[in-house]
């Protein structure tokens, strides 16, 4: 919480002063009681006066927000985009793709995000299968440790489509006359 914790100081006309600043972080750890401890000679010296003081804690929790397109194609790719604040540049985050037969469905279903001035991507890949099997939805996850604390896990939703998927329309008459058939 300080830079320096102890240090020495004169007395001039039975007074003295001296200044104490506590470290600003990037950790929310709430408001803080330090103690002032004066000594005779050393650190290790008698104490003879003891006050204590408040540190009121200015730092925000980092934050994470992840957005990833709605809908990809199979057989394209999509930049995932990662927010953060109060995140250190060069900080090493990780992201992966949960949920469906991932391995199958992506050329690439982790890696990692370098964060420089609170923003970092990635890409995701889903691979082109040559099945049929209509749109699939998946669970794009950002997690790690920034400053010794565990990201929340921050995710999103991605839809990839699968073009080869057949679509059908129904073609029907503007009227039909009752008691008559009508073709669709």
């Amino acid at each position: 919480d300080f830079a320096t914790s102890s240090g020495s100081f004169t007395i001039n006309s039975n007074s003295a002063s001296f200044t104490v600043t506590p470290t600003a972080d990037t950790l929310t750890e709430g408001q803080e009681t330090g103690t002032i401890k004066i000594r005779t000679g050393s650190v290790g010296g008698t104490v003879v006066a003891t006050d204590t003081f408040i540190i009121n804690d200015t730092s925000t929790s980092p934050t994470y927000t992840l957005s990833a397109p709605s809908q990809i194609n199979e057989g394209s790719s999509g930049t995932v985009n990662v927010a953060t604040t109060n995140v250190a540049n060069g900080t090493t985050l990780y992201w992966q793709v949960t949920t469906g037969d991932t391995p199958a469905d992506f050329a690439t279903s982790s890696g990692t995000i370098t964060i420089n001035s609170n923003a970092g991507t990635f890409i995701v890949d889903p691979t082109s299968d040559g099945s049929t099997e209509g749109s699939e939805f998946f669970a794009i996850t950002v997690s790690g440790t920034v400053s010794g604390t565990a990201v929340t896990k921050t995710s999103a939703m991605l839809e990839v489509v699968d073009p080869a998927s057949p679509t059908y329309a129904v073609v029907a008459p503007t009227d039909i006359d009752e008691g008559s058939a009508g073709t669709m």
